[in-house]
């Protein structure tokens, strides 16, 4: 009988977490979105904005990754 390996890599994929927020008295979090970049990110935000009610909100929303505002709806 013959036996047959296969060299199987591992890799990690770097992503980072995005937080989508409104302000309500303080920022808070709708959503958490993970993304290997900002563009990523940005396209899976706005697709959450746009199926939300926040396009109604009257105060701030705007997406986060940590304390960096990356992209602000109001």
């Amino acid at each position: 009988m013959t036996q047959f390996f296969t060299n199987i890599s591992l890799s990690e994929v770097a992503t980072k977490e995005y937080r989508l927020m409104y302000m309500f008295g303080a920022w808070v979090t709708k959503s958490v979105i993970y993304a290997e970049n900002d563009a990523e990110a940005i396209f899976d935000a706005d697709m959450d904005f746009s199926d939300s009610r926040l396009g109604d909100w009257k105060h701030g929303v705007a997406l986060f990754c940590g304390n960096r505002m990356v992209k602000s709806y109001r």
